[in-house]
């Protein structure tokens, strides 16, 4: 087998493995130190393929002026930044690649038996769905087991169906909405009722997407505005209740931080983000770290809008290189999540997983199509 080969699977693997194996939460609790050091394999990636390519662009020196100008500023070396540099650089190199199907089916179909076997074991002890490889929270184990539901529903694998049920008892408002779009719209376009073109559907995505981000900001005005009295008390709310009422506290402080954070707005903070610690929503419930569910915002705080939006631009660069129209009900589901989730501190791995994902159903589509 080729070398290149060999990196390559061993990159893919690590991907994957990152998610939806290497445990990085017990039973009894999350493990931030296993969390943080399964990111520094990314950043090792970067530099090998870095020296081996020193292939430059114009939005990785981007990076690199935002990374400097925080470090002047603000005295800040910004390890998030660079495992974000990290992961867009190897986005954008298994990007040109023509992965074989095979071999990422192989591996998702792996990694999905480990994730569902962590799940049962998290079930019998905690009696919810979550999972030890990712830290304990109902959306962002939703939000994985999404990327599992769309790439077997795609992909004509009847576990599909498990998934989807998995999915559903996450009670994450998000993900229901989510893999619904997808379930709905996906046997609408399978029975051709609806037929696009695929310029045309690049152009559909292309705007959704940049749309989902912006529109936020008017829901969270509406949204806090007919809550301005509510009780600042702030209550998690389980199971069958987070379906029950949209209109409860979590959602106002979701919203809420969200115009915390455009009122942080200045010429400074859009260029670079904020200076660590200083976000004002960080201490806006106390005892809880809350920054804003929205992919444009959580990424502003951080690194500011322009890195905001090159990163948001990859996930349309991911669509032009894998056009099938197919798959626009995906990315309708994904502008969900962006718009009332965001990446949190998966930023950049979610990207490298949902590419795997696209590419694999890409993949499959178009060996259906030469049959």
């Amino acid at each position: 087998m080729e070398k290149k080969n060999i990196f390559e699977n061993i990159l893919i693997i690590s991907i994957v493995a990152i998610l939806y194996i290497i445990p990085v939460s017990t039973i009894e609790g999350d493990n931030y130190n296993i969390f943080y050091y399964t990111r520094l394999i990314f950043i090792v990636f970067f530099l090998f393929l870095f020296l081996k390519r020193l292939k430059i662009r114009t939005h990785y020196l981007v990076f690199v002026a935002v990374f400097l100008f925080r470090f002047v500023i603000y005295k800040e070396v910004s390890f998030n930044l660079i495992l974000l540099t990290s992961c867009i650089y190897i986005f954008d190199y298994l990007l040109e690649k023509d992965i074989n199907y095979d071999k990422i089916n192989k591996i998702i179909n792996i990694a999905s038996l480990v994730f569902l076997v962590q799940i049962i074991i998290t079930m019998i002890y905690n009696k919810k769905i979550q999972t030890t490889s990712l830290i304990g929270d109902n959306n962002y184990t939703g939000y994985f087991i999404f990327f599992l539901f769309i790439y077997f529903f795609y992909t004509k694998k009847k576990i599909w169906i498990l998934w989807f049920t998995l999915a559903m008892f996450t009670f994450s408002r998000a993900t229901i909405i989510a893999v619904c779009i997808v379930l709905i719209l996906g046997i609408i376009e399978k029975s051709k009722k609806i037929v696009i073109k695929k310029e045309t559907s690049v152009k559909i995505v292309g705007t959704l997407v940049i749309l989902g981000q912006i529109i936020v900001i008017p829901i969270s005005y509406m949204f806090v505005q007919k809550f301005n009295n509510y009780d600042y008390t702030y209550t998690y709310v389980q199971g069958f209740q987070r379906l029950s009422n949209l209109m409860d506290n979590s959602n106002y402080f979701r919203f809420m931080v969200n115009i915390l954070a455009i009122k942080s707005f200045s010429p400074l903070n859009l260029l670079i983000g904020l200076k660590e610690n200083t976000f004002e929503g960080i201490n806006f419930i106390k005892g809880k770290t809350l920054f804003p569910h929205n992919t444009m915002l959580g990424l502003y705080i951080h690194f500011g809008m322009v890195v905001s939006f090159i990163y948001i631009l990859k996930y349309i660069k991911l669509y032009k290189k894998c056009n099938n129209v197919s798959t626009i009900p995906i990315y309708l589901a994904l502008i969900t999540y962006q718009i009332f989730l965001g990446p949190s501190s998966f930023y950049g791995i979610e990207l490298l997983v949902f590419m795997l994902v696209i590419k694999g159903i890409d993949k499959y589509l178009e060996k259906k199509e030469n049959k």
